[in-house]
C-alpha cells in the first residue's frame, strides 16, 4: 500500500494472515522514491494523499532530526531526506504492528511471527533489510 501508511483494513488483512493462515513473517518494505513519502516530504495538499502524507509526517520528522545531527557532526555525505523517511517510516510501522493488540502484539510476543523491514532499491533490485529486531 502506498506509503506502507497502516488503517483497518491493512491491519485487518495482516491480522487475517498471521492469525489464520499462520504466516510467520510480516515484511514491511519501502522503496526508493516512495511517492507516499514524497508527498509526506513535500508538504503535499492534494486531494486524499494529504491524509496519506499526514500519516507519514512522523518519519519525515525523525528523518528530518537525523539529518540536521548529521550536519551539526560535520558530515560530509547528507543522506536524502526522502530516502531517510523512508526508512524511518518502515522502523515507525514496524513499531505500530508490534504494539497493535490483541492479535499482532501477542504473536510477536509469543514469537511466532517476527516482523522485518526491508528498503527496496528500485534501480539495482536488492532489499537490503534494515531492520530484523522487530519481532
Amino acid at each position: 500500500n502506498a506509503g506502507n501508511v497502516i488503517d483497518t483494513s491493512v491491519l485487518a488483512s495482516i491480522e487475517y494472515a498471521v492469525e489464520h493462515l499462520h504466516t510467520p513473517l510480516v515484511l514491511v518494505l519501502g522503496h526508493k522514491g516512495c511517492g507516499g513519502v514524497t508527498a509526506a516530504v513535500n508538504h503535499s495538499n492534494e486531494a486524499h494523499i494529504k491524509n496519506l502524507a499526514k500519516a507519514i509526517d512522523p518519519a519525515v520528522k525523525r528523518a528530518s532530526e537525523k539529518i540536521s545531527t548529521l550536519k551539526a557532526k560535520g558530515e560530509k555525505n547528507i543522506p536524502d531526506l526522502i530516502d531517510v523517511s523512508v526508512r524511518e517510516n518502515v522502523h515507525l510501522v514496524i513499531e505500530s504492528l508490534k504494539n497493535s493488540k490483541p492479535i499482532i502484539y501477542e504473536k510477536v510476543k509469543s514469537k511466532t511471527i517476527k516482523i522485518v523491514g526491508g528498503y527496496y532499491d528500485l534501480d539495482t533490485g536488492v532489499i537490503e533489510i534494515i531492520d530484523d529486531q522487530a519481532g
